[in-house]
């Protein structure tokens, strides 16, 4: 909540009635291989859609735009999809875009496509031998996502350092910090 308590409502109010609509949109990789493909999300500011806002149940937004579809708005997953019928993408590319998972494995379960399933075969499998695993940036390990995190580097661990003329049984210390 970027606004103080006292000023939600009112912010609230003011975008409900100045919004006319947003679209969102994703490249999804092609099942061919070659290019991507749109998936759009589009919602239009009904009256439903503006009393949701005001009363600060965006929750609920979601639910509106499938009843509002048409208005000509529409969900990612529904846009994914369409995308998956029309094997323009692979599902689990789909599914792995989506924004609600649960939602997404099962109009892929309605297609013929068991995410859990496939998920599970997948983790049993044993990888070749040669297998080559994605060009990792240094420094930088896998989110569950597949996107790359930088790792926060540790600070070093003192030393024990001798100077070049160190006397005999002395050790010297480099200072922390």
């Amino acid at each position: 909540d970027v606004f103080p308590p006292h000023q939600q409502g009112q912010v609230r109010a003011q975008l409900a009635a100045t919004l006319n609509g947003v679209v969102c949109q994703t490249l999804v990789k092609r099942a061919s291989g070659s290019g991507r493909a749109v998936a759009t999300e589009v919602m239009m500011a009904t009256p439903a859609i503006a009393n949701l806002i005001r009363e600060g149940k965006t929750y609920q937004i979601p639910s509106a735009m499938q009843t509002g579809a048409r208005h000509g708005m529409m969900l990612l997953n529904d846009a994914l999809e369409k995308l998956v019928k029309a094997e323009t993408v692979e599902p689990m590319e789909a599914y792995d875009r989506s924004i609600d998972k649960e939602e997404m494995a099962k109009k892929l379960k309605l297609l013929g496509f068991d995410v859990e399933a496939h998920q599970a075969a997948v983790t049993a499998k044993p990888l070749p031998a040669m297998a080559s695993a994605p060009a990792r940036p240094a420094g930088e390990v896998p989110k569950d996502n597949g996107a790359w995190v930088v790792k926060p580097k540790e600070p070093p661990k003192p030393q024990e350092v001798a100077p070049p003329n160190n006397p005999p049984g002395v050790q010297w210390r480099r200072p922390n910090g």
